[in-house]
């Protein structure tokens, strides 16, 4: 990194610097522009040194106390800020004028009396505009640069929103499903297979669950099992080697909420891990409510000579199951039974 973009990060990471900068430059295009009346360099600065101060301290008034009025509607006292500060400031430019740096311009000036500067109109109005030219100039340049700097905020805000569906994508869908599916579709689109459109739409459903339905924690249990049975209808076309057997769905509406997407990342578990350990077997699958709770059976069955280990399931309830929700696992030897209860 070269010197000059070390100076030039300091500048912009430091507020102070960056409003000693703006004010530098305010000074300076002041300067050339009395040069481009033939106006002496000295006589500039004297000319410029009579308002500059007082036009930096109505511009920071004007920000940062009488805009915020307004901007909470109280009318009333931003009128009376304005009108009140703006004539302190007309005091402070004339008798800067007539008693201070002004006296530098020219020596036989006589100056004005503390009545006359009190009550003339003429200088007011002259003196007010020469200061707050500069202050809504330096406004409408701070509210372009805040316009820029809050649209790259919601930039930078919509990309992050973006990753994390992103992220919310893969870690609710099996990433393997996701291209799996796509290429079962290409494959059943070539030969025009009546289930591509089935596949797409119950895709479609599953991927619109994981991205907008987790924005809650909570979702109510028809939901979920509607999204539960979305993606079964996916899983079992893409792998029929796994193949439900049984599914039996006796619940009405039970008026409960469920953890998002909970039965969803149990049986995402559970195909992933017979994918993995055993390739193939049979599911039968029983939903129905007993005294406003929810009960979830899978059963494991033909799974082979092979042992499915699903160990990992326990974590899974822990990390994505209330306490009011209660499980068993029970093994035997030819199949896997897996019993949910939701309070």
């Amino acid at each position: 990194m070269s010197l000059f973009t070390q100076y030039m990060n300091v500048i912009f990471n430091h507020r102070l610097a960056r409003h000693m900068i703006y004010w530098i430059g305010v000074f300076v295009y002041f300067c050339l522009y009395g040069l481009g009346h033939s106006q002496p360099l000295l006589v500039s600065f004297f000319v410029i040194m009579v308002d500059f101060p007082f036009q930096i301290l109505a511009t920071y008034a004007f920000l940062y106390f009488q805009l915020p009025l307004l901007f909470k509607r109280k009318y009333l006292e931003f009128s009376i800020s304005l009108l009140a500060l703006g004539y302190l400031f007309y005091l402070g430019v004339h008798f800067n004028h007539d008693f201070g740096i002004g006296t530098n311009l020219i020596s036989w000036h006589k100056p004005h009396t503390v009545s006359e500067i009190l009550t003339s109109g003429e200088f007011l109005f002259r003196q007010t505009v020469d200061i707050y030219i500069v202050v809504f100039t330096t406004a409408i340049i701070k509210f372009v640069k805040d316009h820029w700097a809050s649209q790259g905020r919601i930039e930078q805000l919509q990309a992050e929103v973006a990753r994390v569906e992103y992220n919310s994508v893969v870690a609710g869908v099996d990433s393997a499903l996701v291209l799996d599916t796509l290429d079962k579709i290409i494959s059943s689109n070539d030969h025009n297979n009546r289930h591509t459109s089935e596949m797409i739409a119950a895709l479609s459903h599953v991927l619109d669950g994981v991205l907008y339905k987790t924005r809650s924690s909570t979702i109510k249990i028809e939901e979920e099992i509607d999204q539960l049975e979305s993606y079964l209808q996916l899983v079992s076309q893409v792998y029929p080697d796994i193949q439900m057997r049984n599914y039996e769905r006796e619940v009405t509406d039970i008026g409960r909420l469920a953890p998002v997407l909970s039965l969803h990342k149990v049986m995402s578990f559970l195909y992933a891990e017979i994918k993995k350990q055993v390739r193939k077997a049979t599911l039968d699958i029983l939903l129905f409510e007993r005294d406003e709770c929810l009960y979830f059976q899978i059963t494991v069955s033909e799974f082979g000579d092979r042992t499915l280990d699903l160990r990992g399931l326990e974590e899974l309830f822990k990390t994505h199951f209330e306490d009011d929700v209660k499980h068993h696992i029970l093994e035997e030897k030819d199949q896997i039974v897996i019993k949910i209860m939701m309070e």
